[in-house]
């Protein structure tokens, strides 16, 4: 019987298109092609990266972290790229998703409202108002609910509207489709550089990280 050395040996003398053909599939459901945070796995995927390591990536995109975790629970995808917030989620309710890689130092959300709503200078002042997120269940919505919640409020004290993570997200505010936006860059940035939204609440860095979560994430 070889053995595995001698295994190892046999697979280094095999040509390149026969490796390549050997490459185990792997499904990934991107909750955001545009936002900073996911940024290291384009530029893996960009550089050819997974190959190397002997992998196929099969990419579907989803409009927030989510419904990219609803893919990969259904079935239809092995690997979610999306929000920490999710696997605890997930954890609660029995299921078994292990995080293997992270992709950012901190959260990176950060809750801004239309510049125009001079009546809004709290979390409690968005009582009732419409607040865009990624897709309902998302890390931006849970994002919300958080700040709710420290405000005394419900979850239900506002209603989750889902734009998406670009230019879908920036026309709702813009347009007044909905009165806040919890996003990230660079959707908040935009609107806070063209003076359109005000930021409430900010854990695009380490400092406003720990004072929202009480650490880099939730």
């Amino acid at each position: 019987m070889p053995t595995r050395r001698a295994l190892l040996g046999a697979a280094a003398l095999l040509p390149m298109p026969a490796i390549a053909q050997a490459r185990i599939p792997a499904r990934f459901a991107v909750g955001g092609v545009a936002l900073y945070s996911y940024m290291p796995f384009f530029v893996a995927l960009g550089q050819d990266l997974f190959a190397k390591h002997g992998l196929a990536p099969d990419v579907a995109m989803f409009p927030g972290g989510a419904k990219a975790l609803q893919a990969v629970l259904g079935g239809s995808s092995d690997i979610a790229c999306g929000y920490y917030e999710h696997t605890i989620q997930i954890a609660a309710k029995g299921g078994r998703l292990a995080a293997f890689v992270l992709q950012a130092q901190n959260s990176g959300l950060a809750l801004g409202v239309r510049a125009a709503l001079a009546e809004v200078k709290t979390i409690a002042d968005l009582r009732c108002r419409r607040i865009g997120v990624s897709a309902p269940g998302s890390s931006t919505h849970m994002f919300v609910m958080r700040l709710f919640a420290r405000a005394g409020l419900k979850p239900t004290d506002f209603a989750a509207i889902g734009v998406g993570t670009t230019q879908t997200a920036i026309s709702a505010l813009t347009r007044g489709e909905v009165d806040a936006l919890s996003s990230f860059d660079p959707v908040i940035m935009a609107l806070e550089q063209s003076g359109t939204a005000r930021i409430l609440a900010d854990a695009r860095s380490s400092a406003g990280s720990e004072a929202i979560f009480g650490g880099p994430y939730a």
